[in-house]
């Protein structure tokens, strides 16, 4: 009986939430994940398997760190997909995002540590991450500076509009486009 009880409690035992921090703070910037100076942002940031340096798990949590300034409220998408592709070659290489990657929608405050507890949990298969945010706030003037570090290759890519919302299939011939070699500092849990 004391065996089957031990059988019966350990397959519902509780795995740790571990949170994995990649990278580290090199600059500030105010135009990635999203910037909150302009009413409709959209990016995407590749993190690779390397940086992320854990097994397959489930992503239940994301942050993003700021400067800790003034806060400001956002309505966003996050979607999320596990790539092949390392880098971005342009600021038009955009990766196709579906409904079905969508991991949350909502209100999110900007302040020093800013914690997004995904609507579903992401299934990351150990391999890189693509992480999409669109803002659809529809308001701005205000600037949100986000910890960003340096990459070796271009691993982001976002636009900035006042009129149009990007995303989808609306992702070329905006005046605020940008493809860089650096990305927000990411903690994932």
């Amino acid at each position: 009986l004391l065996l089957t009880m031990m059988c019966l409690f350990g397959m519902f035992s509780v795995n740790a939430q571990e949170t994995v921090t990649i990278g580290t703070r090199t600059a500030p910037d105010a135009r990635i994940p999203f910037h909150t100076w302009w009413k409709y942002s959209y990016s995407q940031q590749i993190y690779t398997k390397a940086e992320i340096n854990h097994g397959a798990a489930n992503i239940l949590k994301i942050a993003f760190l700021t400067d800790g300034g003034t806060s400001y409220t956002r309505n966003i998408k996050v979607y999320m997909q596990n790539v092949t592709k390392g880098s971005f070659s342009s600021n038009e290489d955009w990766i196709a995002v579906t409904e079905t990657d969508l991991v949350f929608e909502g209100s999110v405050t900007t302040s020093s540590l800013m914690e997004i507890t995904l609507d579903k949990p992401f299934e990351y298969t150990g391999k890189n991450i693509l992480l999409c945010v669109q803002d659809y706030t529809e308001q701005g003037p205000g600037a949100t500076n986000f910890d960003i570090y340096e990459d070796n290759a271009k691993r982001s890519i976002f636009i900035n509009d006042d009129d149009n919302l990007p995303g989808g299939d609306n992702l070329t011939g905006f005046g605020q486009q940008f493809c860089e070699a650096k990305k927000n500092v990411l903690q994932i849990t």
